[in-house]
């Protein structure tokens, strides 16, 4: 009896040192957690100081005024902490904002801040004008700070004004439109996560604009994961060749664009970027940096080991397919390769329409106004609407080929779009008619036939694919040297038809052939990162395309 009581004595007294080293170890974690809250207060703090202070020398040494000098401090403020993912305060920013645009409603600072990262680290190949111009190419003309300034001010004409100034740091709550500008304001000035609140305080105000609002949710998640944004600055290269191993930053990327899906199913830059930081692994596996390695040989060897089992391997060709069904043309249009100084908002559309018809009212021969209401309707899934408009369009041009291809091409989009193939298959033949030198239009009805393919489970539709896809590659091949007659050879054969190998890529797989699908895949992922990188991204020659492409 005595050993017993003895025994429970240690036992409670055993028991009560592992309940002290519990409440120790969890005391120890919340001084911790204090710790790492107070260490990034100071961090913020000191960031803050550092750019303000740096700042006002800036302006003290251009003799610029006070009223200036604290638009430069609300606005560098507002802007870091608009981007610091670890320490989001909504009050500050909102509070630095209001105190910015007060000082400074047209954005003279913004823009400029803008500009000059766009001047600086973006658009290092263009052309820019003596006064720190930009532009896009030889036949457009220049815009320099002043012009981009004008530009940029014009998309907001409407929104910011003297009222939405006053009022942007106390809103009505009943109002889901003084949200909707604010959100908009927000965006402009680089504020994503900001936006992403006042668009989805305007949803829960007015359900019935879900749909546009939900857009321009997807929108500001793009940019939040768009890796131009990468290491505060702009990226010029490839995002793969900076974040060396996913990690933290990799899955926040991710889940930004997997964001931006959920809230709009077609955007294709997001479906991209996803599977650009899904395809990491295939880019390990087949690192071309081995001049050693046989191609074949280690493809071989994956589809062995089940590659095509693998479910980061099926969703990253999930997503680069839905990229281009979405849109084929989406690597010119990703933003770090077409920038987009002004964006537009799928609210704006009804309004946009509504001024395009009493235009056509006055102008009814002017095909052009028809397709611009057009291309509103097709953003706007207005699909048979676009289709009578674009039919108005064909029937006015009898002999205006460019804006007929475009039209034939919106057809295409819009019978695509609702799975009618036959008669999409139809329009892009007479945009083939139109241009039969162009490589993307016959990887475009490559696609229509692989999607063709899964209703009609005719293998000849997939034959139909390749025999596009290669001549697609063909024609690419041809221009490149018509294009580049003293390149050498062996250069130009390492610059592929993205979309054609993507395509026929999918066509072998549904084949059974797996090693062709997978050389084919490889080659486009080679390609298509140096392309959204800007003209001339990676040393990749930028194909032209027929005049209004890509619409």
């Amino acid at each position: 009896m005595k050993n017993l009581l003895n025994n429970f004595k240690a036992s409670l007294k055993h028991n009560h040192q592992k309940i002290l080293i519990l409440i120790l170890a969890f005391l120890a974690g919340v001084e911790l957690l204090g710790l790492v809250y107070a260490f990034n207060i100071i961090r913020l703090n000191q960031k803050e100081k550092l750019y303000l202070e740096q700042f006002k020398t800036d302006l003290e040494k251009s003799q610029d005024s006070l009223e200036q000098s604290q638009s430069w401090d609300y606005y560098t403020l507002s802007s870091y902490l608009s981007k610091d993912p670890l320490y989001y305060n909504e009050t500050k920013v909102i509070e630095s904002l209001g105190k910015y645009l007060i000082l400074d409603p047209n954005l003279k600072i913004a823009n400029k801040a803008l500009f000059d990262k766009i001047y600086n680290h973006i658009l290092p190949n263009h052309k820019f004008g003596d006064n720190k111009g930009y532009q896009k190419d030889e036949n457009s003309e220049i815009l320099d700070s002043q012009k981009f300034h004008d530009y940029r001010n014009s998309c907001l004409s409407s929104i910011i004004n003297p009222e939405t100034v006053k009022s942007f740091s106390n809103l009505q709550l009943d109002s889901d439109t003084a949200y909707i500008k604010r959100g908009k304001i927000r965006f402009y000035l680089e504020d994503y996560p900001g936006a992403i609140r006042d668009f989805e305080k305007a949803k829960n105000l007015n359900p019935n604009n879900k749909d546009p609002l939900n857009q321009a949710i997807a929108l500001a998640y793009f940019e939040l994961g768009n890796p131009k944004y990468f290491r505060n600055g702009y990226v010029k290269y490839s995002l793969l060749d900076q974040i060396e191993h996913p990690g933290m930053l990799f899955n926040r990327l991710k889940e930004y664009s997997s964001s931006a899906i959920s809230f709009n199913p077609n955007l294709a830059n997001a479906y991209y970027l996803r599977g650009y930081l899904r395809s990491h692994k295939i880019n390990y596996l087949f690192s071309t940096g081995s001049e050693r390695m046989n191609i074949k040989e280690a493809i071989s060897n994956e589809i062995k080991k089940g590659i095509f089992n693998d479910e980061e391997m099926l969703e990253m060709i999930d997503d680069f397919t839905n990229a281009i069904r979405n849109d084929p043309f989406f690597y010119k249009k990703y933003p770090s390769n077409e920038i987009n100084f002004c964006p537009s908002f799928s609210d704006e559309y009804p309004s946009q329409i509504k001024s395009l018809t009493e235009k056509i009212k006055t102008n009814l021969n002017d095909s052009f106004l028809y397709y611009q209401r057009a291309l509103i309707y097709l953003d706007s899934k207005n699909y048979q609407k676009s289709i009578e408009d674009l039919n108005k369009v064909i029937q006015l041009n009898s002999s205006n080929n460019s804006l007929k291809a475009l039209a034939y091409y919106g057809l295409w989009l819009a019978h695509y779009k609702q799975k009618n193939y036959q008669k999409a298959l139809e329009n892009i033949n007479q945009v083939i008619k139109i241009y039969p030198d162009f490589a993307d239009f016959y990887a475009i009805r490559g696609l229509t036939y692989y999607d063709f393919s899964k209703l009609s489970k005719n293998t000849k539709d997939l034959e139909k694919v390749i025999e596009d896809s290669n001549h697609a590659i063909k024609l690419h091949e041809e221009l490149l040297k018509k294009l580049n007659p003293k390149e050498d050879s062996r250069f130009l054969d390492d610059q592929p038809s993205a979309n054609a190998y993507f395509i026929r890529g999918l066509a072998y797989y549904d084949l059974g052939n797996q090693e062709q699908a997978l050389l084919d895949y490889r080659k486009s992922l080679g390609l298509w990162p140096s392309l959204v990188t800007g003209d001339e991204g990676g040393g990749v020659t930028e194909m032209p395309l027929p005049p209004g492409f890509p619409p």
